[in-house]
């Protein structure tokens, strides 16, 4: 999500905003384990629970004003023409490696015919790493392209970084064959 985000950012002062303010829902969770006493929460005191209530009360009349709200990152990609990226490397990256579920974690397993695990796979399993490199390396790409936009950078700096990633790219396709680049829509201008 950070390569969609700092598009947004670049493109639109309201994103940056309501960027800056999403992150205020993180610190009311946070808030509120604390206050409900959760296992593994820092522990409200009778000195912290003021400033805990304190930052409860300020964020909630933030929502209630408006300005606090969820960040949808496929709403983001959709607004600033990045579903490719979404579709893709946010997916990829964020599904597998960020978020884990029953298919993630299948590789780490050996089923019997009747569907029940035979054995449990200890080691580390490379086998789509190769697509997850290509994908970072054409997020990076993208980024540059945002990054030289934002700070007005001579174009030489990115076509260098470029060839840099292209170099890099080349390399991986030597030490994992059969691996293409991802589909990654790249749009650097």
């Amino acid at each position: 999500d950070s390569t969609i985000f700092l598009t947004a950012s670049a493109a639109d002062k309201e994103f940056v905003d309501s960027f800056h303010f999403a992150h205020e829902l993180f610190r009311l969770r946070l808030v509120n384990i604390s206050l409900q006493g959760e296992d593994g929460a820092v522990e409200c005191t009778d000195e912290s629970r003021p400033r805990l209530e304190a930052v409860k009360t300020h964020v909630e009349r933030l929502i209630a004003e408006g300005k606090v709200k969820e960040l949808k990152v496929d709403q983001i990609a959709k607004k600033h023409e990045l579903q490719s990226l979404y579709n893709t490397a946010y997916r990829l990256l964020s599904n597998n490696n960020a978020h884990s579920g029953s298919a993630s974690l299948q590789q780490y397993f050996t089923f019997g015919e009747d569907g029940t695990i035979k054995e449990i796979l200890w080691k580390p399993q490379t086998k789509d790493m190769q697509h997850l490199m290509f994908t970072i390396c054409a997020c990076l790409t993208h980024s540059f392209g945002v990054v030289t936009r934002v700070f007005e950078i001579e174009q030489s700096v990115t076509t260098r970084l470029e060839s840099r990633v292209d170099k890099v790219m080349a390399q991986l396709k030597e030490i994992i064959p059969g691996q293409q680049p991802t589909d990654v829509e790249l749009r650097i201008d």
